[in-house]
């Protein structure tokens, strides 16, 4: 039996293939994302660098007998296609109005060709007119290419400036701290030598303190200090400890950015052991007596954070009350007298 040739079934809408498979309208959703992100930097208020090749090139009348506004208006906003001028670091506007400016004008029995910015010339150059006319028009967007891209790198030069300046300011705001506005509280800690008379006691140790800045300039500490060392003045004594408690006023005046000078007193009452002696203060058998001391401090002080401060101290003054101690095997000796000492630590400030 022959076979006829069966006719195709014409295919219908829901049954035709789409490249790509079944998605709908590309064509709208590339109009809705489009809308979308227009939205989104409209709101935010993005702005980018102005671009020069929006700007505004007029032909002065004398200018129009040499050159094609036409012309030049095209192969300046060409050449300046590829410049971007910042925006000015003190123009904080969102405005995205045209503010580039091109002129061309004849002074002098010359074409001269001017670039404007938000009112104010940035700069000019001149185009001698000897030259072969139809080798102006490219001259004239080649000078106003060059001095857009000058325009543009000042203002980088600048914003880099001013950026450098406003970060120094909030530096130096947040440094301002350290002048310790206010009532200030902090302790403190460090290392000390002393050498009581002409070196008939050296003492070395460390000690703390709290101290509270009354604003600026006075301040107001109180410490306490171990300290034990040598006895050399005193023949066959052996060590000596000196434990104290300290007062000590002060002024302080800034210097340097991260430096200050104070200078102030410190009085202090100390409780003393003698070892390998025989007597203290004219009593048998007794190892323990008391002292204190009156010292000229002034201590140079570097900060190393906005809270923590290196001092260095020394000390010059004098031991208030001298002890008499007998060693076993030599005579009666009288400890005191000069008082020099120096101390360094860190200063630790609670804000």
């Amino acid at each position: 039996m022959a076979s006829h040739p069966q006719t195709p079934r014409p295919v219908g809408p829901t049954e035709q293939s789409r490249p790509g498979g079944d998605r709908g309208h590309p064509a709208w959703a590339i109009v809705l994302l489009s809308a979308f992100a227009c939205s989104v930097l409209v709101i935010c208020g993005v702005t980018s660098p102005a671009c020069a090749a929006d700007a505004v090139v007029e032909v002065g009348p004398g200018a129009s007998e040499w050159l094609k506004a036409d012309v030049v208006k095209r192969l300046v906003q060409l050449e300046l296609s590829d410049v971007d001028i910042p925006e000015p670091f003190e123009a904080r506007t969102r405005e995205t109005l045209r503010s580039v400016y091109v002129r061309v004008r004849v002074a002098e029995g010359s074409l001269w060709v001017q670039l404007w910015d938000r009112g104010e010339l940035e700069g000019e150059r001149r185009v001698a007119i000897q030259e072969e006319r139809h080798l102006l028009p490219r001259r004239v967007a080649l000078i106003a290419a060059e001095l857009a891209r000058r325009l543009a790198a000042r203002r980088v030069a600048l914003a880099v400036r001013a950026q450098r300046l406003a970060s120094r300011e909030a530096k130096l705001l947040r440094d301002r701290r350290y002048e310790w506005q206010g009532t200030v509280p902090s302790i403190g800690g460090g290392a000390r030598v002393a050498s009581l008379g002409t070196g008939d006691a050296w003492l070395m140790g460390t000690q703390l303190h709290g101290r509270v800045r009354f604003g600026q300039g006075p301040q107001l500490s109180i410490g306490l200090a171990a300290l034990t060392g040598p006895t050399p003045g005193v023949v066959g004594a052996g060590a000596t400890q000196w434990l104290e408690m300290s007062v000590q006023p002060a002024y302080s005046w800034r210097i340097h950015e991260k430096s200050a000078l104070s200078v102030g007193a410190d009085v202090a009452a100390a409780a003393v052991h003698l070892t390998g002696v025989r007597a203290v203060d004219g009593i048998l058998g007794q190892q323990q007596t008391w002292s204190s001391r009156a010292l000229l401090v002034s201590a140079f002080q570097y900060r190393l954070s906005r809270s923590s401060t290196l001092e260095i101290s020394p000390e010059l003054g004098v031991v208030l009350r001298r002890m008499q101690v007998a060693s076993e095997s030599g005579p009666t000796s009288r400890l005191g007298g000069l008082w020099i000492g120096l101390c360094a630590g860190i200063d630790l400030a609670a804000f």
